[in-house]
């Protein structure tokens, strides 16, 4: 869902960047960028609710557990195909334009009623998905019993579909959307207070304005989420030793009511002041404390090697060299030089260039990623490996142990299982689970200061300061040319 919203997002600011590349039908009537816009989405609702009737109508009669299956992958792709029926209405069809016609450039207004469309599909489905949701609950019941595992009344539906919305849309969106606003807030002031501005500062206020809002926005968690501070007890004490053992302060552990149908942690928030560890409800009441100690150093981890910083980094640089290479790719093949010998891409350049580039920067934002979240699991590996060692007696160094190698192993399973995931599905962000278990398992017997995964991200990261670095460089010196 994360790259969801990030596509989504950036499928409507594309449209400034395309300029009149955007929109090639020309004039339409007034009706029609509405209708190719609101269209897909009445097609895809019924298609969704039809689904899950067929799939329900099964069950009843003690059949359809494949279809069930079935009925998730398709409510799982729907948002995607609204998504690209959005972006087809909005680069075919103007649909931005026919929405700012209607609203004006009322900051951020346009945009949220633009995306507007990709937003009740995916909320229809959740809808939708509910009945099915409470089968499989009531069908997890004895499992729980036996477990242990305490039992949470299933909300109603619209009660779900707004924990939905908060938990997996709100988290990411929220900030983002108040990023996209600040950034055309200081647009416009600069605008009125600074006509004769250089042409980098629109640029460098709205990035301003953007680390701004990423820095305080993990202050918004408890406007977004329903958290409260975790309660002292021996739980607390493991994690906030955790945090002791490699230095690592935060504001404040939260515990994260999702009425048991979330099994996960983050860690949220650049600085110290405004840096927080959401540990869900269902994680705190299924795991075992060393599955919890595993976890807690997995999102220790994420601070302590500065991944936050280094993703950042990251995009920035994929996003900078994908834009070179494609665009050196399109000169190449169609390009040409003015009398001074100036690079001259042709008029449709970016109606290529900027969906290409995006799609190969976020390719190589999802490998850098996921080799952080590995990085992050070994890390917790060796935490834990770490503290079995302390005090042993032993010549050689320290290395990975295979009871911290089970602890994360089992601490990932139990996230698949509760979460109702099959390990073996892939996620853009994170890998599979199976795969992340499987260089976990490939890491027994490595020495602590030595692990590879280490070795790898080193070289991810210092390519990505290679890359921002250079293109930096190449920015003034072409600015102090002009």
């Amino acid at each position: 869902m994360q790259l969801l919203v990030i596509l989504l997002v950036a499928v409507v600011l594309g449209h400034e960047g395309l300029g009149s590349a955007a929109a090639p039908l020309g004039n339409l009537p007034w009706w029609l960028p509405w209708m190719a816009a609101w269209g897909p989405v009445l097609v895809l609702v019924i298609v969704q609710e039809a689904a899950v009737r067929v799939c329900l109508s099964r069950l009843q009669h003690g059949g359809g557990h494949r279809l069930v299956a079935t009925t998730d992958r398709l409510l799982r792709r729907t948002p995607w195909i609204a998504l690209a029926t959005l972006a087809i209405a909005v680069y075919l069809f103007g649909w931005l334009d026919a929405v700012r016609a209607l609203t004006g450039r009322a900051i951020l207004l346009d945009e949220l009623l633009a995306i507007l469309p990709v937003l009740v599909v995916v909320a229809a489905a959740w809808w939708s998905w509910h009945p099915i949701e409470r089968r499989l609950r009531e069908a997890s019941l004895v499992r729980r019993l036996d477990l242990g595992l305490p039992i949470v009344a299933m909300p109603n539906r619209a009660a779900y579909v707004l924990q939905q919305v908060r938990i997996h849309l709100l988290l990411l969106l929220v900030p983002v959307l108040l990023a996209v606003g600040l950034s055309e807030l200081v647009g416009h002031l600069l605008g009125r207070w600074l006509p004769d501005r250089p042409p980098w500062a629109d640029g460098a206020a709205s990035f301003a304005a953007i680390v701004v809002v990423f820095v305080g926005a993990p202050g918004l968690i408890r406007l977004v989420l329903d958290v409260r501070p975790l309660p002292p007890g021996a739980i607390r004490d493991d994690l906030e030793e955790v945090c002791a053992v490699h230095r690592v302060r935060m504001a404040e552990l939260l515990l994260w009511n999702t009425g048991g149908s979330v099994i996960n942690a983050a860690v949220i928030g650049l600085v110290r002041l405004l840096r927080y560890v959401l540990l869900s409800d269902a994680l705190l009441d299924s795991m075992s404390r060393n599955q919890l100690r595993a976890v807690m150093a997995h999102e220790v981890g994420h601070v302590r090697l500065r991944h936050m910083i280094w993703l950042g980094l990251s995009l920035v640089s994929a996003i900078a060299g994908a834009a070179i290479v494609v665009d050196l790719a399109v000169w190449l093949a169609a390009g040409s030089r003015n009398t001074e010998g100036t690079m001259l891409l042709p008029a449709w350049a970016d109606a290529v260039s900027v969906p290409v580039s995006a799609v190969l920067a976020l390719a190589v934002f999802g490998f850098v990623s996921r080799r952080f979240e590995r990085q992050a699991d070994a890390f917790a590996v060796a935490h834990l490996s770490r503290a079995e060692q302390l005090g042993a007696d032993g010549d050689g160094e320290p290395r990975v142990t295979p009871t911290a190698v089970e602890s994360m192993c089992s601490a990932l399973e139990a996230v698949a299982q509760l979460n109702n995931v099959d390990p073996e599905r892939r996620s853009w962000r994170h890998g599979s689970i199976r795969w992340r278990q499987q260089a976990l398992v490939a890491l027994l017997g490595c020495p602590l200061a030595r692990l590879p995964i280490d070795r790898q991200v080193r070289m991810i990261n210092a390519a990505s300061a290679a890359i921002v670095v250079l293109v930096a460089a190449a920015t003034v010196v072409g600015t102090w040319a002009e």
